[in-house]
């Protein structure tokens, strides 16, 4: 059976650091959900029991703690132990879906990407593509781009390209050259000549506020102005919701 896979972590502004994944666990008990479902929870063992009493015995946690001493910020290790999971537990056959956890849902929008099956053609579809279709009213389908990857949102993996992902991260040292999830993806699409797919209608819009990976890549970058900071925040924040969204506006 497919499984579900999110990435998440605490979130350090605001009141509750759960409010983002509380919408991941609310729309799985609305639609009733009987896959198998996971979190990778990208914190420390105390964050796994909060999380763990928010969202009951029916979802399995797995904790990614950062080795001491990384001091690269970016999730594309969180996500990569996320693919590991999906492929450990994922049979020969089966696909898996993984998702980030800042995200809105349509209706019925978990049920709808579990059973949609990854065509032969592709190696997976892409149920956000926020930041690759700009146009709005575009087509329905599944839309083959040559473009790479960019977010990864929402994910529906065949395992066979789970497979060939965890493979490509021991056998190939590009993996260590890039911090973003999506760019490390990005690169192992190109290397590994697999080809997504992009479904429109968009079935998840993006909500999150910020890019916590964003936010690494300017500390990393040494940049401390505030106004820089605001600035680069802005041109970022701006182009990451999908204009393509089927759900409530």
């Amino acid at each position: 059976m497919n499984g579900l896979y999110v990435l998440t972590s605490p979130r350090k502004t605001g009141e509750d650091p759960w409010h983002y994944v509380r919408a991941v666990i609310a729309a799985a008990e609305i639609e009733h959900l009987p896959n198998p479902k996971w979190f990778v929870v990208d914190g420390t063992p105390e964050d796994v029991e909060q999380l763990q009493a928010i969202a009951g015995p029916s979802w399995g946690i797995v904790l990614y703690e950062r080795p001491p001493g990384q001091w690269l910020g970016g999730n594309k290790c969180p996500y990569w132990r996320l693919i590991e999971l999906a492929y450990e537990l994922t049979q020969p056959g089966d696909e898996a879906l993984l998702l980030e956890d800042d995200l809105e849902f349509a209706p019925n929008a978990l049920l709808r990407m579990l059973l949609l099956q990854v065509p032969r053609d592709v190696a997976a579809v892409l149920y956000y593509n926020g930041f690759l279709f700009r146009q709005p009213e575009m087509y329905p389908g599944l839309w083959r781009t040559p473009a790479p990857i960019k977010g990864c949102q929402a994910v529906k993996f065949a395992r066979q390209t789970l497979e060939l992902l965890v493979r490509w991260k021991s056998a190939d040292f590009e993996w260590q050259a890039y911090n973003e999830s999506d760019v490390a993806l990005g690169v192992a699409q190109t290397r590994l000549r697999l080809r997504f797919a992009s479904h429109l209608p968009d079935l998840v819009q993006h909500v999150g506020d910020v890019s916590a990976v964003f936010h690494g890549m300017i500390a990393e970058a040494g940049i401390t102005d505030e106004i820089e900071r605001v600035g680069a925040d802005h041109s970022i924040t701006s182009d990451r919701r999908s204009v393509n969204y089927c759900g409530p506006h």
